[in-house]
């Protein structure tokens, strides 16, 4: 393997744990602004989410530090992560399925492609790896 390719992965994923990392701190600790930003009634809401956000950083923490071997697997559960919570933000969006404000809808615009973003980054990245 070349480890220029595992460090383009390895890259991916750090931006990925930052972007996560920062969201959950956004979501527990300015949960009540965020809620009232986004329309949502319930604060706890974010905070339920914040926290799952901190899970999944873990998670990418672990499979992160597998560097430079990263298994391929854990890669791909990584990517289907991101394409759920794309999925959901699509819903959520063209369902109308909670009282959004316009700029609520934007952020969550906005959140899904940078987290679609990191699910290609790490797709090409993946197989770029795996062409070595």
């Amino acid at each position: 393997m070349n480890i220029n390719k595992a460090n383009m992965l390895g890259t991916a994923l750090y931006g990925n744990i930052i972007f996560s990392a920062l969201s959950a701190a956004l979501m527990l600790l300015a949960s009540n602004q965020v809620a009232e930003f986004t329309g949502i009634p319930s604060s706890m809401t974010f905070v339920i989410v914040g926290v799952g956000l901190l899970g999944w950083v873990a998670y990418l923490l672990s499979v992160r530090r597998t560097h430079p071997d990263y298994q391929a697997s854990a890669v791909w559960s990584v990517i289907g992560g991101d394409l759920v919570w794309v999925a959901a933000s699509a819903i959520l969006l063209l369902f109308d399925l909670v009282p959004l404000t316009v700029a609520g809808k934007w952020a969550i615009a906005i959140v899904a492609d940078m987290v679609l973003l990191f699910a290609i980054w790490q797709y090409f990245s993946l197989r770029r790896m795996q062409s070595a």
